[in-house]
This record gives C-alpha cells, structure tokens and sequence, in this order.
C-alpha cells in the first residue's frame, strides 16, 4: 500500500497539481492560460476524488505514519493552493500530517 500511494502522489496527483500551480504563480501573467489552467485544475480536482482515506484511518496506509504520507500530505496541501478543495476528511489528515512534532522540527530546521 506504502508504494502504490507514493507512486499515486508521484504521478497520478502531483502532475496536475504542479502544472495548476505553475499557470497560477511561476508563468508570467501575460502568458497565462485560461484553458490551460482551467484544465490543471479539472484533472488535480479528479485526482484528490481519487484519495480513499477512510474517516477512522490515521494515515494513508493504514496506522503508521509513512514516506507515503509525506508525499500525500504535501501534495494534496499544494491542490489546496490551488484552489482544489480537499474535503473535511483530507483536510484534517494534512493537518494532522503538518502538526506532527516530527514535521514543526524540520520546518525549524529548514527556516534557519
């Protein structure tokens, strides 16, 4: 399950996910695409549909935190800035991912 989930985020998820954002902020304005971006966010909007993450399930794969909740986390955090709602059950997972001791530590880390 731990495999089938990054490769999901690597492929199925972050795809559309990093072109929406890519029309949103890094293209400039002027050469924006509507359609182009309209169509990012149809198929990131598809994607995040996709993630079955159970009401009662802690984490992606089951009870442990894992290399794929990294992945899934972050990814479905970046379809957030985008625009694509996630959902109550996969908002409170990315919070409970971002809230994690583990996860404020690195952030510290990576800020200094």
């Amino acid at each position: 399950a731990i495999n089938s989930w990054i490769s999901f985020a690597l492929t199925d998820l972050e795809s559309p996910v990093w072109n929406l954002l890519k029309q949103m902020i890094f293209v400039p304005e002027a050469q924006r695409s509507a359609a182009l971006t309209h169509n990012f966010k149809t198929e990131a909007a598809k994607a995040v549909a996709m993630v079955d993450l159970a009401d009662n399930a802690p984490w992606i794969a089951g009870n442990d935190f894992t290399l794929a909740d990294i992945f899934m986390s972050h990814t479905l955090f970046w379809a957030k800035l985008g625009g694509i709602t996630l959902g109550e059950t996969l908002e409170n997972y990315v919070n409970r991912a971002f809230s994690r001791p583990a996860f404020t530590q690195a952030q510290l880390r990576n800020n200094q």
